[in-house]
């Protein structure tokens, strides 16, 4: 159920509006979490938490907590069944509730800006990336993180954070986008968002 809510989901956010990338299973926290739903637009990074009516809710405070260390805005997706639950979920987070009898979403509450911690967001970086600062004498990743934080403007580390997300996902995105556009998309394509460089490797 959780699959055919990001598919559809993320159809209608193609629908909407163009994307500069999405990706599914998302690793963060160095493997701690996951994001189910990940979606770069206009230079910002957007989280979506996906709960069906299979799931449960306990983990829920912890994953939100963790998503605004890292993302510019986050969305909480929950099936219709959660609907009085919403109350615990704080402000700033967007709600969006799915309804799988009409297979509808209706979004609830907008998400506010966030404010994420810019050396959560390095975590995204990847170590090809980051041998181009070991110049400056600095070997030991964690301080090579801190380095990128404390001394590239905010704009150029998030372009960078971009630019390995992009080379991490972008070709199965490519794809994934190519077949909706020729209305041939099924819920199976959904997988082509995940770390695509994979994908790329092997085919």
């Amino acid at each position: 159920m959780e699959e055919k809510m990001r598919f559809l989901l993320l159809k209608q956010i193609l629908q909407k509006s163009p994307l500069d990338l999405a990706a599914i299973e998302v690793s963060l926290m160095q493997g701690k979490r996951k994001a189910d739903l990940l979606i770069a637009k206009k230079n910002e990074l957007i989280a979506y938490e996906i709960k069906s009516c299979k799931d449960n809710l306990a983990k829920l405070n912890g994953q939100i907590s963790d998503y605004l260390k890292i993302f510019d805005k986050v969305y909480v997706v929950l099936d219709i069944k959660f609907k009085k639950d919403i109350i615990s979920i704080p402000e700033q987070v967007g709600i969006i509730l799915f309804d799988s009898k009409s297979s509808k979403f209706k979004i609830l509450r907008k998400p506010q800006k966030n404010n994420p911690i810019m050396y959560y967001q390095t975590l995204f970086v990847n170590s090809k990336k980051l041998k181009l600062y070991k110049q400056n004498g600095i070997i030991d990743i964690f301080d090579l993180r801190h380095f990128l934080v404390k001394h590239l403007k905010k704009k150029d580390l998030k372009q960078l954070v971009f630019e390995c997300l992009k080379e991490k996902y972008s070709y199965g995105f490519e794809l994934f986008q190519k077949i909706f556009h020729n209305n041939e998309i099924h819920l199976s394509d959904i997988y082509l968002l995940y770390c695509s460089s994979q994908i790329k490797t092997s085919a």
